[in-house]
């Protein structure tokens, strides 16, 4: 692996279509789902960043403006050959400054029980019991800004 660059990723390009793909493979496909018969229109509202090892796209989030301040990091996808080397790290350290640069003051996010560790490492907090959601347990998390 060379040089990880993390930058954003502009909706409708082909990076963006890459961005999908990986989600898709990472995030949905293992739990039987697809994630392009789920409704993607308002994707374009979205932030959309990415981590990119030479040219080829290896992880991925999304920020959504949910009000008063507050954005929800989702989609967070690391290629299973990058994992455990820094990226996730990267790729949220960049999202917190960009979302701070845009005048958000906390995230939320729902973190898959399994990426609990990794959330708690980066300074997230917990704040709901356990909870199913896509059929797999997660957690309600924040960090302000």
């Amino acid at each position: 692996m060379s040089e990880i660059v993390v930058r954003d990723i502009q909706w409708g390009t082909k990076e963006y279509e890459d961005e999908l793909a990986l989600r898709n493979e990472i995030l949905r496909v293992p739990l039987g789902l697809n994630l392009y018969k789920q409704d993607l229109s308002q994707e374009n509202t979205y932030w959309h960043v990415g981590a990119f090892d030479g040219g080829r796209l290896v992880g991925t989030l999304l920020f959504i403006d949910r009000g008063e301040g507050v954005t929800q990091m989702r989609q967070v996808a690391v290629d299973e050959s990058c994992r455990r080397q820094g990226v996730g790290r990267k790729m949220v350290a960049y999202g917190e400054e960009l979302m701070k640069g845009k005048g958000f003051s906390t995230i939320v996010l729902d973190a898959r029980k399994v990426a609990l560790d990794f959330y708690l490492a980066l300074g997230y907090q917990v704040t709901s019991e356990e909870l199913i959601l896509s059929g797999i347990p997660h957690f309600k998390m924040k960090k302000e800004l």
